[in-house]
């Protein structure tokens, strides 16, 4: 199983997606939907949160001071807590967590449905898993790069498992989308000078188009999915 991804969502913070970043609206967009819905679970001291497949941990600091964090991925992450078997288990006991992280992880792994129920396996009765993975967004190898889902989709693979979905949000609609897609098909043909004027311009326009979609449509047809389920 796949886990790892470390291509432009999995190695940012909030400290560098500056003005000039290709992705700073989808980034921004996600860490502030993704830091309201761990809010919105109103932890308590000592809850146990755990990233899986953490790579390096860009979301660690949207959870509250007094909760537990580990992160888990594959052996050879120096950032990780825990590891990742060959088989895609982890080496915790069955409902460790009060809450799993998933993020920009599922659309790399061999078999989605597996790596839900071992997110299951980990969690607490009523405990939530918080997973984000994208609708629509262009191939990014890492090493495999195999789903992309609708958000009808994606509540049916979630709720295969013992998960109740509570919420899906859509991250950029379709328009902007269609503008992000563009920009990321001419960045990289551009000369180097002209790279972060080009995303500067191309960043606020997506920004500014993505005010026509309202919550409805980006469910519907978004660059990314968040979803909050609950465990059974």
């Amino acid at each position: 199983m796949a886990i790892r991804d470390f291509h432009l969502w999995r190695s940012v913070t909030h400290h560098n997606v500056d003005w000039k970043h290709p992705c700073r609206f989808a980034l921004r967009r996600l860490r502030i939907e993704l830091a309201a819905a761990a809010r919105g679970l109103g932890l308590s001291p000592g809850a146990l949160v755990v990233d899986f497949g953490c790579a390096t941990k860009p979301y660690q600091d949207i959870f509250p001071d007094g909760a537990r964090y580990l992160g888990a991925d594959l052996p050879g992450n120096k950032d990780a807590d825990v590891f990742i078997n060959s088989d895609g288990s982890v080496e915790l006991e069955n409902g460790a967590a009060d809450v799993v992280l998933s993020t920009q992880v599922l659309e790399h792994v061999e078999d989605p449905n597996a790596y839900i129920a071992e997110c299951v396996r980990l969690l607490k009765p009523g405990g939530h898993l918080l997973l984000t993975t994208h609708g629509l967004w262009r191939y990014h190898r890492d090493p495999i790069d195999l789903w992309r889902w609708t958000g009808d989709g994606l509540v049916h693979t979630v709720e295969l498992q013992a998960l109740k979905v509570q919420k899906l949000v859509g991250i950029v609609g379709l328009a902007a989308v269609g503008i992000q897609l563009f920009q990321d098909a001419t960045y990289f043909k551009l000369p180097r000078a002209l790279k972060p004027l080009y995303a500067g311009f191309m960043q606020t326009l997506v920004t500014l188009v993505d005010r026509l979609h309202k919550p409805g449509s980006r469910a519907r047809d978004a660059m990314i999915y968040l979803v909050v389920a609950k465990k059974l």
